[in-house]
């Protein structure tokens, strides 16, 4: 009875720490993934910004899941929802950057034949109510404060995440 008590008790000491094991290499992995993912984004953002002579130092970076999570960002996410929802497959999702001295925005886009994008906005403290329009299509009012200034493109290199490591 003791044998069978001890051994079934190493059985699973063996068998939790092998478990343990497994979650601790999934952790590190996900601890791994995320920093190339972080790598890659600099990478792209420093490329875009050497295009447009950017210096992103004196930028503030905005998370773009907080942007579009969070109540305070609501105009600014409006904004990069509808540059997101004209990129094609394998364009890099966009990055946000405020320049607050200068009340503006940056939204620094990549599409997928390493073609760099800036969108350029500055901010409207009054909120206007004077309707938006990109192109043919139409934004609707500016109730948010950010006013487009430019949109510039100009040729980037191909970023592959494989390069990354």
């Amino acid at each position: 009875m003791k044998k069978s008590v001890l051994f079934s008790g190493i059985a699973l000491a063996l068998a939790f720490s092998v478990i343990g094991y497994a979650n601790a290499s999934k952790q590190d992995d996900m601890v791994i993934v995320k920093q190339r993912i972080a790598e890659f984004k600099e990478k792209v953002d420093n490329d875009i910004a050497s295009s447009f002579d950017i210096n992103l130092d004196d930028l503030k970076k905005l998370d773009h899941k907080e942007v579009l999570k969070s109540e305070e960002y609501k105009g600014i996410a409006k904004i990069v929802m509808n540059i997101m929802l004209e990129q094609a497959n394998g364009d890099v999702v966009p990055s946000i950057y405020m320049d607050e001295e200068n009340n503006e925005m940056y939204i620094l886009e990549k599409q997928a034949d390493g073609t760099n994008i800036l969108h350029k906005y500055s901010k409207n403290n009054e909120g206007s109510d004077t309707q938006r329009t990109v192109g043919a299509k139409n934004i609707g009012t500016d109730k948010e404060g950010w006013n487009e200034i430019s949109t510039e493109k100009s040729e980037g290199k191909i970023i592959d995440f494989e390069e990354v490591k």
